[in-house]
């Protein structure tokens, strides 16, 4: 049988605002009330494929991709003094470089989707380790992650050399 993964929707949002913020000054976080500069509209659609999950920014009128963000430790950070804001770690696919952004909805619902559907992604990732055949196909900084308790790697290995039984 051959491997394949499929791609999936988590969330869409026909309306997402972005603004240039301003450095952190404090480590409280970043403040939604201190972003004046909204640089961009259009809308927001959470995809995964696998074991990976991109937010991508797209332009309503053209569907041209306006950025994407790759989802993964420290990529996504909910501001202190809103739910509706976020501030979102934007890769560039060509150059690798990061940019910040800060990333507003216009409604409650709208962003508690959102949250549900990188909650949805992270399940989706802890279902994947508790999963060995898949176990190869996890992204490094989740391998990373596993604690060293976790006899996952070993056990695996130990599976292929005959010395455990199948679960």
């Amino acid at each position: 049988m051959a491997d394949f993964e499929y791609e999936q929707t988590l969330c869409q949002v026909p309306t997402v605002h972005v603004f240039k913020i301003p450095p952190r000054t404090t480590s409280g976080g970043h403040r939604a009330s201190d972003w004046t500069q909204e640089v961009w509209e259009g809308k927001l659609t959470v995809i995964q494929k696998g074991s990976n999950c991109n937010i991508f920014l797209i332009d309503r009128n053209t569907n041209a991709e306006f950025a994407r963000a790759p989802v993964n430790p420290g990529a996504v950070e909910k501001c202190t003094d809103s739910s509706r804001y976020f501030v979102l770690r934007c890769v560039n696919q060509n150059t690798q470089q990061k940019a910040f952004i800060g990333l507003a909805f216009n409604e409650r619902n709208d962003a508690f989707e959102f949250n549900v559907a990188l909650q949805d992604f992270e399940k989706s990732l802890k279902q994947q380790v508790r999963s060995w055949p898949h176990a190869c196909a996890l992204p490094p900084w989740l391998v990373a992650s596993v604690p060293r308790s976790c006899s996952l790697p070993l056990w695996f290995a130990s599976y292929h050399l005959g010395l455990l039984p199948p679960p």
